[in-house]
């Protein structure tokens, strides 16, 4: 499965790269794409985790966001920008299981330097 669930993410951001602008017609459906984007995450978040795999889905999650950013023309439409940035901070926010396990939900690793409370 977790092919098929970057693949929803890249297929999300070729399909925005083809639109000009977000338009009322398309906001609701954007919108329920991003949510469904964030549900994936929740979901699929041990997947993501993989060292490769949570490089490759910053990676799509950055130019989804950059995408978004450039066909959002109008501030009536702000939910998109920030569902975007919110799967951001879903993936960066992701740690291993057993961390948390282990050290409670407010620590988070750091490389080489052990932990740190959050």
């Amino acid at each position: 499965m977790p092919a098929q669930v970057l693949d929803c993410f890249l297929g999300t951001h070729y399909r925005l790269q083809q639109l000009q602008k977000i338009s009322e017609d398309l906001l609701e459906h954007v919108e329920n794409i991003f949510k469904m984007l964030m549900h994936l995450v929740d979901i699929y978040q041990d997947v993501i985790l993989e060292k490769a795999s949570l490089e490759s889905y910053l990676t799509v999650c950055l130019k989804l966001h950059e995408a978004v950013c450039r066909i959002t023309k109008h501030l009536r439409f702000y939910e998109i920008p920030a569902l975007s940035s919110e799967i951001i901070c879903r993936v960066i926010g992701l740690r291993p299981p057993v961390v948390s396990e282990i050290y409670g939900p407010n620590v988070m690793p750091r490389r080489g330097l052990g932990f740190h409370a959050a």
